[in-house]
C-alpha cells in the first residue's frame, strides 16, 4: 500500500490562522439509564473550572475520588460569547462529563500559557477524567487536551469544526475510544504528545483524517478487535488472522494506514464502528446501598439499588462482606431480586459494636453482560474504580439500665391540671412505663 500523503504543517498553520489565533508557550463514567440521554438536557450557561475546588458548585454530583467522581452531565451550552463551553484546568481529581451538547463558541479563551480560538471543550493541566457520550461541534476546535493525561474520552460525537475536530498539546497516556470525528478541517492534530491509545473511532469527511507531529501513539486494540475507520482508507480485505493472510476476510483490512511513515494503524476497520450508538444507555452501577453509618440495627439486611436489572447470578457470585475477621458471602444468607432492586438476609444476626464493609466486585454484570461500572466512567470492570464498597457500624449493646433525670410537679400548692412530666436518660419501652405508672 503506498503511504497516503498529507497536507502538512503549512495546512495547519494556514487553517488556525483563518479560525483565530492559537499561541503555545511550551517548553517542549442520577439519570435513568434507560431513558436517552439527549431527552434530558437542559441549557446551562458556560462552565470554567480552574481548580478541584471549583468542582463544588458546578458539578451535579459527585465528590472527585475514583469511587465518586464529579459529574457534570446532561447539559446543553451554547458558547456565543465565550471561548469555550466547558473548561476544566488544574485539576487531580477524579470527574466525568458526559450526555452534553456543546458548540457554537465565538471568542478567544485565554488560559496561562495558551490562547486558544473557539473551543467547545477544553482541558487543560488535568488528569483523572472521562469524557464520554458528548457531542462538540461549530466552533473552532471540538476538544482541546493541553497538558493532560490519563483522559478517557468514549462515544463523542466531534463535527463540523473550523479546524480540529481533536487536539493534543503536551498529553500524554489518554484513551481515545469509538468517538466520531467527522467534517472537520482536521479530524485529529497531535503535537508533541504520545503513548496515546486510539481504537474503533470513526473519521469521515475530514479534509485530513490526522496530522500527527510525534509518532509514538498507539492506533490500535489488537486483533481481531481491530483499529479505527478511515474513510480514506484505500486497502482491501480478503484475508483474516493477527497476520492477515489467510481466509476468509474479517472487516478489518489486509494492509495499514499509514499516519506517518513510522506511525500507522494495523488493523483498520472496512467499515465504520457501530459497537455502541451515540446514547444508548449506559453500563450498570449501584444508585443506592445499605445499611450505612452508625448505630446500625442488628438484624438489618443489606440492600442495593441499580440503574438497570441485572445479572443476578454474577452480582450474587461477585459479593461479600466481612467483619476484618470473618469473610462472608451469598452463601451465608438468601437473596432476594426485584426489577434493580437486590437485598440479602443473613442467616445470621449482625454483631453488636462491629464495622462491616461489603463488596460487589467489577464481575457483577447487567442483563447483557456489560461489567459494573460504579464510578460512572463509561468503561465497565476496571479495578479498583469500579467496585462497589462500602461499610457500616452497628450499634453498641445498652447495658446501661435507665433512670429518671427529672421529674414534675414537685411539693406543694401545684395547680389543678398540671401535668406529670418525666424525663428520662434515655429512650425507654412506652408500654412499659405505662404498664409500670400509678
Amino acid at each position: 500500500m503506498s503511504l497516503m500523503m498529507r497536507k502538512g504543517l503549512g495546512f495547519l498553520i494556514v487553517a488556525t490562522l483563518l479560525c483565530g489565533t492559537m499561541v503555545l508557550a511550551f517548553p517542549h463514567e442520577y439519570v435513568d439509564a434507560d431513558v436517552p440521554a439527549d431527552v434530558l438536557t437542559a441549557s446551562h450557561a458556560p462552565i470554567r473550572i480552574d481548580s478541584d475546588t471549583d468542582f463544588l458548585g458546578n458539578a451535579t454530583a459527585g465528590n472527585g475520588t475514583i469511587w465518586s467522581p464529579w459529574v457534570i452531565e446532561n447539559w446543553e451550552i451554547n458558547g456565543t460569547g465565550y471561548g469555550y463551553c466547558i473548561c476544566v484546568g488544574n485539576t487531580t481529581q477524579d470527574f466525568i462529563i458526559r450526555n452534553c451538547t456543546l458548540f457554537n463558541t465565538t471568542e478567544v479563551v485565554s488560559l496561562p500559557v495558551i490562547v486558544l480560538d473557539r473551543v467547545s471543550l477544553i482541558l487543560y493541566n488535568v488528569t483523572n477524567a472521562t469524557i464520554i457520550n458528548n457531542t462538540a461541534n461549530d466552533s473552532c476546535f471540538g476538544v482541546a487536551l493541553i497538558s493532560s493525561n490519563n483522559v478517557t474520552m468514549k462515544f463523542n460525537n466531534l463535527t463540523s469544526n473550523d479546524d480540529n475536530g481533536l487536539f493534543l498539546e503536551d498529553s500524554f497516556d489518554n484513551k481515545f475510544i469509538a468517538n466520531n470525528i467527522s467534517n472537520n478541517n482536521i479530524g485529529l492534530n497531535i503535537s508533541s504528545s504520545t503513548e496515546n491509545v486510539f481504537y474503533h473511532n470513526n473519521f469521515v469527511n475530514n479534509a485530513d483524517n490526522v496530522l500527527d507531529l510525534t509518532d509514538n501513539n498507539w492506533w490500535h486494540n489488537g486483533y481481531p478487535s481491530g483499529g479505527n475507520y478511515w474513510d480514506d482508507y484505500v486497502g482491501i480485505d480478503l484475508f483474516s488472522t493477527p497476520s492477515q493472510d489467510v481466509p476468509p476476510p474479517d472487516g478489518i483490512g489486509d494492509g495499514p494506514y499509514y499516519i506517518t511513515v513510522v506511525s500507522q494503524d494495523n488493523y483498520p476497520l472496512m467499515n465504520p464502528y457501530i459497537g455502541q450508538t451515540f446514547g444508548e444507555p449506559i453500563p450498570p452501577f449501584a444508585l443506592n446501598y445499605g445499611p450505612n453509618g452508625t448505630d446500625v440495627p442488628t438484624d438489618s439486611n443489606i440492600m442495593i439499588i441499580w440503574n438497570e436489572t441485572m445479572n443476578w447470578t454474577s452480582v450474587e457470585d461477585a459479593f461479600n462482606y466481612t467483619d476484618g475477621t470473618n469473610v462472608y458471602n451469598s452463601s451465608n444468607g438468601t437473596w432476594l431480586h426485584n426489577f434493580k432492586t437486590s437485598v440479602f438476609t443473613p442467616e445470621s444476626q449482625f454483631d453488636n459494636d462491629t464495622q462491616y464493609w461489603v463488596l460487589v466486585n467489577v464481575t457483577a454484570t447487567d442483563a447483557s453482560n456489560n461489567p459494573l461500572d460504579q464510578n460512572q466512567s463509561g468503561v465497565g470492570g476496571e479495578w479498583p474504580g469500579d467496585v462497589l464498597s462500602w461499610s457500616f457500624t452497628t450499634l453498641v449493646p445498652d447495658v446501661i439500665p435507665p433512670f429518671a433525670l427529672n421529674y414534675t410537679p414537685n411539693g406543694t400548692a401545684v395547680a389543678i391540671g398540671t401535668n406529670i412530666v418525666i424525663e428520662w436518660n434515655e429512650s425507654m419501652n412506652w408500654t412499659s412505663v405505662e404498664d409500670a405508672f400509678n
